[in-house]
């Protein structure tokens, strides 16, 4: 027989795994007078291909289901998320804060507010359940009780499991939409005995010794969260006739988030005399963990190991355990302008808006406190935004094309959206302009090219009853290409005694008012601030800015370099963008289209109430 030299086991195709088959059989004597494509073999090849096809596609997706990074399937990467220690975090309820305040005519010390005391919020037409997830109390101040008080949106439901010794069950909490923060787990211990035991969820192995009352709580293959209770050794072990008795809440995850008007079902603290107002409308409400965020924070949580050392460790753990929270951005007092020893830096952008609101900052630094390093003082600060300014021109040819330049503006429009959304709107984004023109030159088969002008943009919100000064800092570099070089910085308009009036630079270092008199540059002075090309960095001193145009004033600057990279708790968005629409043949604009509904555009809609923006 002839040696085996032509069958290619790296062809892993259909028509490659035949014809590799086909030339090794018409290579060998016993086959020298066979027609492989019209004979009865042919078939016989088809179906051996078929077999080796099948065979090393599954092959494929049994090794790839093997491995964290490559898993596709939810139940594997559960599976190997576990080996690490990970759980997934849950479906979690909003969370507001209400305002009650309780007419109580026999005035007692105090006013309890039980656990689990309803409220609801209705969303289009919708009605969603909140509970007080704790007892409370409002006490008595000189005859008024009114205090804050916190709600979360859930459902309270209570499951019941008896042990068995000879029958053995699984402990599955049967509903997928559990947020297990609030579970709780107590073990009775018999149905003719009521005596019951609390049982805590196990967050150290090291403290679990043979009679600690604890339970683990993984995800199991069906999406839902299971409780592994003690074998004797490593905790408790359950009893037969046992009874768990589980208690939590089912929730909505992010429906409910925003959530600002609420009613009672019922009394209030035994009252049925009260008012409600909001304090802050709900927030925090997560979805359950997606694939991409497991894979993501399951090898970072297993670095960690529920410590606080590294700025990565923040990190992961803010991201694991909040799943409002889109990105965080965290640095040490050392790196911060100016350094401040003994201190965290963190800045996070909420999946809802730009800016966390104060009761999520509150809850995450409370969570933080317990696991950081002693001495080492956890600092939220929000986000501060640098905006991209693009003025679009872009040729089309009418001739490949049935659509309008309208419409065309309107899918480079789509195109410049998708690029914020994709691209920019995180810490450590970078907005490259090749990448930025090449998404627009995407958008339509019948453009032929894009050029794009870019200008960056800072903005605060001036105090209108005093001088004060303003610092916008767009840590990079300003094009001033000699001494002397005019207008590199220009700004929206803003009125100043009774003119109105507007900033640039004398290309010098100098920021300098004026307004406009004859079609010309009056300036009021000519010493309004000073601007440092290198580093970006503008400062406005004493200022009287007694009105202004929109909700901000914006200070545009021309770059040194098209290109722009962030630091620390700097978010990029597009914002004020011209997109003009030229028929190449004519060269003339056929269509213009400005202010697309970017988060740039919109930022000021998107930032949460309680919000505030650092310059």
């Amino acid at each position: 027989m002839a040696a085996n030299s032509v069958v290619r086991v790296t062809d892993l195709n259909f028509s490659s795994i035949k014809s590799s088959l086909r030339d090794y059989l018409s290579s060998q004597s016993e086959f020298n007078d066979y027609d492989f494509e019209s004979s009865t073999l042919s078939m016989l090849l088809d179906i051996m291909a078929y077999n080796t096809y099948h065979t090393s596609f599954y092959t494929n997706m049994v090794g790839n289901e093997m491995f964290l990074d490559s898993a596709q399937l939810r139940n594997n990467i559960v599976s190997r998320a576990k080996m690490l220690g990970y759980t997934p975090r849950s479906f979690q309820g909003s969370e507001a804060t209400l305002q009650l305040t309780v007419t109580a005519v026999d005035t007692p010390a105090r006013i309890t507010i039980a656990k689990d005391t309803a409220f609801t919020s209705t969303i289009d037409s919708k009605s969603y359940k909140f509970v007080v997830p704790q007892l409370t109390y409002i006490d008595d101040n000189n005859g008024v009780y009114s205090a804050n008080v916190a709600v979360i949106q859930g459902e309270p439901l209570t499951h019941r499991f008896t042990v068995s010794t000879s029958s053995p069950i699984r402990y599955v909490i049967p509903n997928p939409k559990v947020d297990i923060r609030s579970l709780s787990v107590q073990v009775q211990e018999s149905s003719a005995n009521s005596t019951t035991s609390s049982y805590q969820v196990a967050s150290d192995l090291s403290a679990v010794v043979a009679n600690t009352k604890m339970f683990f709580v993984q995800e199991n293959e069906d999406s839902q969260y299971e409780l592994i209770f003690g074998d004797g050794v490593f905790g408790k072990a359950l009893k037969n006739g046992n009874i768990v008795i589980a208690s939590y809440r089912i929730n909505e995850g992010t429906l409910t988030n925003g959530a600002n008007n609420f009613t009672a079902t019922g009394r209030v603290g035994g009252y049925s005399t009260f008012s409600i107002s909001t304090s802050s409308a709900a927030s925090g409400g997560a979805n359950q963990e997606s694939l991409t965020s497991i894979k993501y924070n399951a090898p970072r949580a297993f670095e960690s190991q529920g410590r606080l050392v590294t700025k990565a460790d923040y990190k992961t753990v803010i991201l694991n355990e909040n799943g409002d929270i889109q990105a965080v951005s965290v640095w040490g007092g050392e790196d911060n302008k100016p350094p401040i020893y003994g201190r965290i830096y963190v800045s996070m952008k909420p999946t809802d808006g730009n800016i966390a609101a104060d009761q999520i900052k509150d809850r995450i630094k409370s969570s933080l406190i317990t696991r950081n390093m002693l001495s080492i003082e956890p600092v939220f600060v929000d986000a501060t935004f640098l905006y991209v300014v693009p003025t679009v021109n872009v040729r089309y040819n009418p001739n490949n094309t049935s659509e309008s330049a309208a419409a065309i503006a309107d899918k480079i429009a789509t195109k410049i959206i998708a690029y914020e959304t994709d691209s920019l709107t995180n810490f450590d984004s970078k907005f490259y302009l090749s990448k930025f023109t090449k998404s627009i030159d995407d958008a339509d088969t019948s453009i032929v090219g894009t050029l794009a002008d870019i200008l960056y943009q800072k903005r605060f919100t001036p105090v209108t009853t005093a001088a004060t000064a303003y610092n916008l800092a767009f840590n990079n570099a300003i094009s001033n290409p000699h001494s002397g070089h005019l207008y590199a910085i220009s700004t929206s308009s803003f009125t100043t005694g009774s003119k109105t009036a507007y900033y640039d630079d004398d290309g010098k270092g100098n920021i300098r008012s004026y307004f406009i008199q004859n079609n010309s540059r009056t300036y009021i002075s000519t010493t309004a601030g000073t601007i440092d090309y290198a580093t970006g960095l503008v400062q406005l001193d004493n200022q009287l800015i007694t009105a202004y145009s929109g909700s901000e004033v914006k200070v545009n600057m021309v770059p040194l370099e098209s290109n722009v990279f962030t630091v620390r708790n700097q978010l990029l968005l597009i914002a004020d963008v011209v997109i003009n629409v030229i028929d190449d043949n004519t060269g003339k604009v056929s269509a213009t289209l400005k202010d697309i509904n970017t988060s740039g555009q919109t930022a000021a809609l998107l930032q949460s109430q309680t919000g505030s923006i650092i310059y």
